[in-house]
């Protein structure tokens, strides 16, 4: 059967059964079949709260970024400089 709501009320009832893997399996089914109907969006949000990415957020996902550099720390008792490269020294 390709009907959403059917699979979104197996997923609420997989939910209640404590069965995650199932219940995401039905989910995924009614935003399969349900496209943008009130039974996927339901779903997408059944997903979201059991921490389930569905296939439009697998798809449109940015890619994790790149590792950074360390910075290096400022050499300590040393004069502060600021954007323009001048050195500030504290005076009192």
């Amino acid at each position: 059967p390709k009907a959403p709501e059917g699979h979104y009320y197996a997923g609420l009832a997989y939910e209640r059964m404590r069965d995650k893997s199932k219940a995401i399996a039905a989910y995924s089914k009614a935003v399969e079949f349900g496209g943008n109907d009130r039974y996927a969006i339901a779903a997408r949000d059944r997903l979201s709260y059991l921490g389930a990415r569905t296939q439009d957020e697998a798809s449109t996902a940015e890619p994790p970024a790149a590792p950074t550099q360390p910075t290096q720390p400022e050499p300590q008792n040393q004069p502060r400089g600021d954007n323009t490269g001048i050195p500030f020294e504290h005076s009192e």
